[in-house]
């Protein structure tokens, strides 16, 4: 219920849902939205992993983007401008808001999926949660810990949107135009 209830929230707002069931179909996926929804440069993050049974890997060395992760880590400023395509891993759905919950470590992680016009981002299916309260234990202790760097966390709920402006709705004004989940079921 919990994946029906999410697909259903993020697309309302206007985010995009591509179910996948194995690997292939995933890395497939993930390369035909660069190819058909990009419009210049793409980077994904190095740490792209997923698990089918107990088949896991990180899919990021198989994308086919055009600025490796390390180059956006020596020289970001220079880069980040230039991405237009940001794939990252979301951490976590949020059923009951149709969201997704990016954590990050380094501002260049964070940056492939706000700073981007297109934001792709692999999802779980074992890793929606029902309720928003679920997760608060986890984010209590990822803010408590004892580690130097403390994560970024963002909820992502579908392309950035304002009604400021003469208060019609328009995408993409603080944010990626477009989100893409590629959710990879179990």
């Amino acid at each position: 219920m919990s994946v029906d209830e999410f697909s259903t929230r993020f697309s309302k707002q206007a985010g995009v849902i591509h179910q996948v069931k194995n690997l292939s179909e995933a890395v497939s996926v993930i390369n035909d939205l660069i190819k058909s929804r990009g419009k210049g440069e793409s980077c994904a993050s190095d740490e792209i992993d997923i698990s089918f049974g107990s088949l896991k890997s990180n899919i990021s060395n198989q994308l086919n983007t055009t600025i490796n992760f390390n180059e956006l880590k020596t020289t970001p400023r220079k880069l980040i401008g230039q991405i237009d395509v940001g794939i990252t891993k979301a951490e976590y759905g949020i059923a009951e808001t149709g969201s997704i919950v990016d954590i990050s470590y380094s501002d260049e992680h964070r940056l492939l999926s706000s700073l981007t016009r297109v934001h792709i981002a692999l999802l779980e299916e074992d890793s929606i949660v029902e309720k928003l309260s679920k997760l608060s234990l986890v984010m209590r202790d990822l803010l408590d810990s004892k580690k130097k760097s403390k994560p970024s966390i963002t909820f992502i709920g579908g392309p950035s949107r304002t009604s400021d402006i003469e208060l019609k709705s328009v995408l993409g004004v603080h944010g990626p135009h477009e989100v893409h989940v590629v959710l990879a079921m179990k």
